[in-house]
Order: C-alpha cells, then structure tokens, then sequence
C-alpha cells in the first residue's frame, strides 16, 4: 500500500480531518498560553513591556537561553500530543499511519538523512566565506549557557520536526489524496502550506518572497521525499539537523549559540540557490540509494482493493 493511501485505512469523513486540525490547534495554544503566562509571573513582568506582547514574544520572558528555547518548543509538544489523541478518538487511526506503510519505523533513513546533510555542509563550508563577510559573524560562545541550551535543542527539536512533518506533510498529505489524485499535486499544496507556516521566520529575511521560495524548496523535496520513499523518517531527519545547526550556529534574541551575527543582516537570493543546490543532491543521493521510481508522483492514487486494518508491510 503506497503512503498516500493508508488514508482509507482509517475513518476519513472531510469533517474529521477539520476537527482534528482544528481541535489540536486551538488546545495547544490554550496550554501553552497558560504556561507562559505561569512563566511570565515566575521570573517577573518588566514594567515598561506590555503583558501580552511578552506573552507573543517568548523569547522575551526570560534571559536563560535554555528556558526561552523550552518555552518556544513546548508549544509543539501540546501541539503533537493533543493532535494524536483527537486522531485516535475522531479517525480510529494508528499514529504509525502517519509515519510510514511499513510494519516499524526506520531509523536508518534518519542516520542516513543526518549523514548527508552534514557531509553537504563539510564540503559547502568554502562557499560561505563571502557570506559570513556579510553577516559580521563574531564568536560568541558561552558555555554557561549554551551546553543546556545545546541539550535542550537534542531534547525537544525531534519533537518540533516530527509535529511539522506528521501533521503539516503526513496527515494533510494523506486529506488531499481524498481529493486530488495525483501526487504530483499534494506535493505542490503541502509545500505551499510548509512556506506560509513559517511566515514567522521572516524576521532576517530580505523579503517574503525570498523566504517563501527557500522554504518552498525545503517543501518541495520533502513532499516528494514521503512519497517516493512511502514514509517520512528521511524528512524528519533532514528537517531536524537543518533546524539544528541553523539553532546552533546562529545566536538569537533570547537564545544561545556559537556565533553573533548584524542585526542588518538579510538573509537574501543566496539562501535559495544553496537549498535549490542542496535539494537536487539530496533527492540525487537518496534515488540512487534507495532506488526510487519518480514515476510514483504522477501515478493515481487509487482505493486499496483490501483494506488492512493492521500494521502496513509494502514492496
């Protein structure tokens, strides 16, 4: 059964794919509300900042980097939580559905996703010179405060990437298959939805179309990733050390890491062809490694003769 059309495998009525968005939406931004309220009145309210604006920019709640990185990335976590209790209770589903059509998780797809793209950053780093020129990049570390920073990030980031990639790319996936029959199709719309939900990351970005294409790239191979490979480890794997060294690297209002760069600094139309470049490697490697057949994103994505209401054993 390819992964598109587990989606028959569980309950899918257009009105409980809505509700279990929806639901699981609204609850995790009603928990996490409720925690960064707690945190605001835990570590003091600054008289000159407004209230609610501390409570939307949390990375202004707190000096420690490793709470301020808790206090953002917790937000998934209700998020995930609640999203596979309402898809258990509304679809009868199997979270493992939205992970793969195997019986078990592949662990090796994430090592290999990981290997690649620090390989690809190894042999990238010479580009960046010029770059790194632009962004008056100064050593910053402090080690008081970036090791629990560091150990947080290992702690809730997989949790962060696999919120994203089970719900924004596996369950939206699997809803617009209900619709659109051809993968080629949801690879494009879950790819646009990927860019609009990172609006928020706008804020050194030289503009939104540079950020949307550079995340639509970003969401483009991975689409085309879950399908070809009939699962997602290989996205959370990817999309994890991405997020991760981008964490590290880079330090932010609020939160640590290794180096400081301008304030005037735009990330700008360089960004975009390094992921072009990137992508085209990486779905390169993985279709030579994994030996995948491209002709799956134009197939119609037809009802299983069979439903298996079990565990999913493919190719």
């Amino acid at each position: 059964m390819d992964f598109l059309s587990i989606v028959y495998n569980y309950k899918h009525d257009w009105w409980r794919f809505l509700l279990v968005i929806g639901l699981s939406l609204a609850m995790s931004i009603i928990i996490a509300a409720i925690v960064y309220i707690l945190a605001l009145l835990l570590f003091g309210i600054s008289g000159n900042i407004d209230f609610f604006q501390q409570v939307i920019n949390s990375t202004d709640v707190c000096p420690i980097p490793f709470v301020n990185a808790i206090m953002v990335f917790s937000v998934y976590c209700f998020l995930l939580l609640s999203f596979i209790c309402l898809f258990k209770w509304l679809h009868k589903g199997k979270w493992n559905w939205l992970i793969n059509s195997f019986s078990k998780f592949r662990w090796n797809r994430i090592g290999a996703a990981i290997v690649l793209d620090l390989l690809f950053s190894l042999v990238s780093l010479p580009f960046f010179f010029g770059e790194w020129e632009e962004m008056e990049a100064t050593f910053a570390f402090n080690a008081a405060e970036f090791f629990p920073y560091f150990l947080v990030l290992l702690l809730m980031l997989p949790i962060q990437v696999s919120t994203e990639e089970v719900i924004f790319r596996s369950y939206v996936g699997q809803m617009f298959a209900l619709i659109f029959k051809r993968p080629i199709v949801i690879v494009v719309l879950t790819s646009i939805i990927f860019a609009l939900i990172h609006y928020g990351d706008l804020q050194q970005t030289e503009s939104y179309a540079v950020l949307f294409t550079a995340i639509g790239i970003s969401g483009l191979t991975y689409a085309i990733i879950m399908i070809l490979d009939n699962g997602i480890e290989i996205c959370i794997g990817l999309h994890f050390i991405s997020n991760l060294m981008t964490l590290v690297m880079y330090k932010r209002e609020g939160l640590s890491g290794l180096f400081e760069i301008s304030h005037e600094y735009q990330v700008g139309w360089f960004a975009v062809l390094t992921e072009l470049v990137y992508s085209i490697i990486v779905l390169l490697v993985f279709t030579k490694l994994y030996h995948w057949d491209w002709r799956k994103l134009f197939q119609k994505i037809e009802r299983p003769a069979v439903i298996d209401n079990g565990t999913m054993n493919c190719d």
